[in-house]
């Protein structure tokens, strides 16, 4: 289960940067020429971020396959999603289009780099939803999960709040001692008889 938390959390990482990185080179080819010195600089800077783009995909990748393995057996229902997702994502080429992102980039071809990291960033977007739907399978919905808490914790309470309501025998004691120190002295309790005195009907 931590392995998928953490495979989860790694896959919605790589999607969000790589969206960071899509809204980056599109601000670029608006604002600076491909020949200016800081859109030179930007445009490497930029296909460096790809580069390790690609590199931290083909890790998750590679950490997919080995789950598979680990999870045939005794997970098969996670094994066939991540396997699943695997192939899809090597069938788009992702790790190809990133790579050749960066290449364009280096030559000043924006436009075709631009296509590249969209075509790139649409397929580790689809990674990332089915890498959330492998982890749902052995976690949960994570909604779910936290109302099944929440609802525990309520009920966790309320019995806590029943066993103080029953009581702490010392409470009891102290109840029944403040209840006899209330009466009267000479006060009887009902239905007992003070010596001398008649019951009806006695002569």
């Amino acid at each position: 289960s931590e392995e998928m938390r953490q495979m989860r959390e790694e896959a919605r990482q790589l999607d969000q940067r790589q969206q960071e990185l899509g809204e980056r080179l599109a601000e670029v080819q608006k604002e600076e020429p491909a020949g200016s010195l800081r859109g030179s600089r930007d445009r490497q800077e930029l296909g460096e971020h790809l580069g390790e783009q690609r590199q931290q995909l083909e890790d998750l990748l590679e950490e997919m396959q080995q789950t598979v393995t680990d999870a045939e057996a005794v997970e098969p229902l996670l094994a066939q999603k991540l396997y699943d997702a695997f192939r899809e994502t090597r069938q788009r080429r992702v790790e190809e289009q990133l790579e050749a992102a960066n290449e364009l980039l280096e030559r000043g071809f924006d436009q075709p780099a631009a296509e590249q990291e969209q075509q790139a960033r649409q397929g580790i977007s689809r990674l990332r939803e089915n890498v959330e739907q492998a982890a749902e399978s052995v976690l949960g919905d994570e909604t779910e999960s936290l109302r099944r808490a929440v609802s525990e914790l309520d009920e966790l309470s309320r019995q806590l709040n029943q066993e103080i309501q029953r009581g702490d025998p010392r409470e009891s004691d102290q109840d029944e001692g403040a209840s006899r120190a209330g009466q009267q002295p000479g006060d009887q309790p009902p239905g007992e008889q003070q010596p001398g005195e008649q019951q009806p009907g006695e002569q």
